[in-house]
């Protein structure tokens, strides 16, 4: 006598996980691209602190208004990012991504 149990997964159980898979994937990819966001402007947060702190200290020390190479400001990718500063304020802005920018104040 043969046996023909067939092993395997039926159409059905694959479209179910097939579905499931499409909606972790459309909560989850939004979720992430949110974080990866948020993680970018709060960098470009904290390059704009440390500015905006070497700026004040300079002027504090020279009693002028530092231009961006007295700052000595460690940027991870130079080309990336664009330091200005002017009269009270530094700005940073991540060139690769638009909207991504911060500007802090000193004195």
């Amino acid at each position: 006598m043969r046996n023909n149990k067939q092993k395997g997964f039926s159409l059905v159980e694959v479209i179910v996980a097939a579905v499931i898979i499409a909606v972790l994937a459309a909560v989850a990819v939004p979720v992430y691209l949110t974080y990866i966001e948020n993680q970018r402007q709060a960098n470009v947060e904290d390059l704009a602190k440390t500015g905006a702190a070497s700026a004040n200290s300079f002027f504090r020390r020279t009693n002028t208004d530092p231009t961006v190479d007295d700052l000595n400001l460690f940027l991870p990718d130079s080309s990336r990012y664009t330091v200005t500063v002017s009269s009270g304020s530094v700005t940073i802005t991540d060139n690769e991504h638009s909207g991504v920018t911060h500007t802090v104040t000193y004195k």
